[in-house]
């Protein structure tokens, strides 16, 4: 099912429950996988191109911070340091972390997608397999522009 905002839109899987909870929307597939997605937009004209892109900056800094910060329990080991990732649907500027936990029975995924007024945070969850990392891919790969 395609979903779609102001800024983005992208696709899950038909077979996923889907709802909104608080400010994010969650989806949750049948192997326990789960997918947050929390946007934080910017509200209002901005005055200047300079005020959007400083704006959305501030925006991208904090989602990092909170992805880093994830990161960083004791509990979690990163497999993938934080960078730059494909662009999420060869469309929005994308950075990706991925973590383990030290059992190795959870993945635990993030990205940031960064649209000209909208930044998101995508985390992925799901019970530990190699290639838990290639599906929150697979999901990046579905965004694209706004659709009406």
């Amino acid at each position: 099912m395609r979903k779609t905002s102001d800024s983005f839109s992208f696709e899950v899987p038909d077979t996923w429950t889907v709802f909104k909870e608080a400010n994010r929307f969650v989806a949750q597939g049948a192997g326990a996988e789960e997918l947050i997605v929390s946007s934080s937009v910017i509200t209002g004209p901005p005055t200047a191109t300079s005020d959007a892109t400083g704006l959305t900056e501030r925006l991208f800094a904090n989602a990092k911070r909170a992805a880093e910060e994830t990161a960083a329990d004791s509990g979690l080991r990163i497999t993938k340091e934080f960078g730059s990732a494909p662009d999420a649907g060869g469309w929005f500027p994308c950075w990706t972390i991925y973590c383990e936990t030290i059992a190795q029975d959870l993945f635990f995924g993030q990205a940031i997608v960064r649209g000209e007024h909208a930044v998101l945070l995508v985390t992925y969850e799901a019970p530990y397999s190699p290639h838990r990392g290639d599906e929150l891919e697979a999901f990046l790969a579905t965004f694209g522009p706004p659709e009406s």
